[in-house]
């Protein structure tokens, strides 16, 4: 094998080392992302719900092959990759900021009330069980 040769399978080699991690976090992040808005959202409006993600997945996944056609040339595709990153970016943040954190306050919200709950039980049942042995 040439240099040439060489580089071309280190290349792939990285590209294969590289995809696998993402695809398995694009996967993790989905599934993440059905069982919070299954959580969070009421049953009767679940599948509008899913069919408005379905359609803005869609759309979003559309918009990076438009970019392709428009910045089609080798030396303008740092702009595709920025978009890419940007798109990434905004969507963990909405995910983030819109759905978990909420989610999260509301169920440490419960779980707070469940344990002022117990403990109004317990200290009734202490102050009526004080002359009592």
């Amino acid at each position: 094998m040439n240099l040439n040769q060489t580089d071309k399978l280190l290349s792939a080699k990285v590209i294969i080392a590289f995809v696998i991690p993402s695809r398995i976090g694009l996967w993790v992040f989905a599934l993440a992302s059905t069982q919070l808005y299954q959580q969070t959202v009421k049953s009767k409006y679940r599948g509008q719900v899913g069919g408005t993600q379905t359609s803005l997945n869609s759309m979003f996944e559309f918009i990076p092959f438009i970019l392709g056609m428009v910045y089609s040339d080798v030396d303008d595709y740092w702009i595709v990759m920025v978009v890419s990153y940007m798109s990434v970016t905004i969507a963990t943040l909405m995910v983030t900021f819109g759905v978990f954190i909420p989610h999260q306050r509301k169920r440490m919200k419960a779980e707070y009330d469940n344990i002022e709950l117990e403990l109004e039980d317990m200290t009734t049942r202490s102050s009526s069980n004080n002359g009592i042995v």
